[in-house]
């Protein structure tokens, strides 16, 4: 029985197809910005809710194609706080009979560290930090033995809507570093202070930057997947962003453009995070939840 998982995050939806011996075969990306305005509203939007449930349905029509038999799909940040959220999984199983479990935020860490520590094969002491839209999710752990999960209240589209820095414009370095020191502090009241030997980044902002570095016209996961970058190229990276408007970022080699604005905050909440636990280079995990999920799919783990 082959296996697919739909990953219903705050700013994009995600999808993991595998063969029947549980190796992906095909894996898409679309950002539809499902909780965009819940910082005030606490509700999910209309639109936002259509063009994510047409997404998933588009997804599952792909993933049929590639002979999925299943189709799980797990929903995160934006669905465990968004008021209305009831209203969008009987949209999703109304439009394309999806069912879509929404998971804790530790869960969502725990299985973002089982997904980068088994495919890169870390050993020693990890750190794995989710960044997502309205969530950012820690985990830490000796090797494949998972000792701590946190989910924090901080994303990269939650600071886009809260801050009063304009990210389509142009920004000054001194209000990029008062942000990053804001985040910094933040992370200081709600995380356990360590140094683990690897640090592990999550998400899209992670893979863009990477997509960057490596000036990818076409995202490749097999290069991007164990890359390191260094905290001097992410903070180049973040200086060529800050120093352009939104309409010359989505002309960036290795930008989806449609990350052009929330890239920066994402970005500066990395940097905040390996001040935090003083590292000078980070990794790039290309598997997230949606592939430990498949895993469980493949080893009967996972309630049917």
């Amino acid at each position: 029985m082959q296996c697919a998982v739909i990953d219903v995050g705050s700013n994009s939806v995600l999808l993991a197809v595998a063969d029947e011996n549980g190796n992906p075969i095909l894996e898409l990306d679309r950002v539809t910005a499902l909780g965009e305005g819940l910082n005030t509203s606490k509700r999910l939007r209309h639109d936002a809710m259509e063009r994510t449930a047409l997404a998933m349905c588009d997804f599952k029509r792909r993933a049929e194609e590639m002979g999925a038999e299943r189709v799980i799909a797990v929903g995160t940040m934006a669905l465990r706080v968004a008021s209305n959220s009831g209203d969008f999984l009987k949209l999703v199983n109304d439009l394309c009979g999806i069912e879509i479990k929404i998971i804790s935020g530790d869960e969502e860490a725990k299985l973002s560290y089982e997904a980068a520590v088994s495919s890169l094969k870390l050993s020693g002491s990890t750190v794995v930090s989710d960044v997502g839209g309205r969530s950012t999710d820690i985990a830490y752990g000796e090797g494949e033995n998972l000792i701590r999960t946190y989910s924090l209240d901080l994303g990269a589209l939650k600071i886009l809507e809260g801050s009063h820095l304009n990210f389509k414009e142009t920004s000054h370095f001194s209000d990029i570093q008062q942000l990053k020191k804001e985040i910094f502090e933040y992370l200081s009241e709600n995380l356990l202070k360590t140094t683990p030997q690897n640090f592990v980044i999550i998400g899209g902002t992670a893979t863009n930057l990477a997509a960057m570095k490596l000036q990818l016209r076409q995202y490749a996961p097999e290069k991007v997947h164990g890359l390191e970058l260094s905290r001097t190229s992410i903070e180049e990276l973040l200086n060529k962003l800050i120093s352009m408007p939104i309409s010359a970022r989505r002309k960036l080699i290795g930008l989806q453009p449609e990350r052009a604005e929330v890239i920066i905050p994402g970005t500066i909440i990395i940097l905040a995070l390996m001040d935090f636990y003083g590292q000078d280079y980070a990794i790039v995990s290309d598997r997230g939840l949606r592939h430990a999920i498949l895993a469980r799919c493949y080893s009967n783990k996972l309630k049917r």
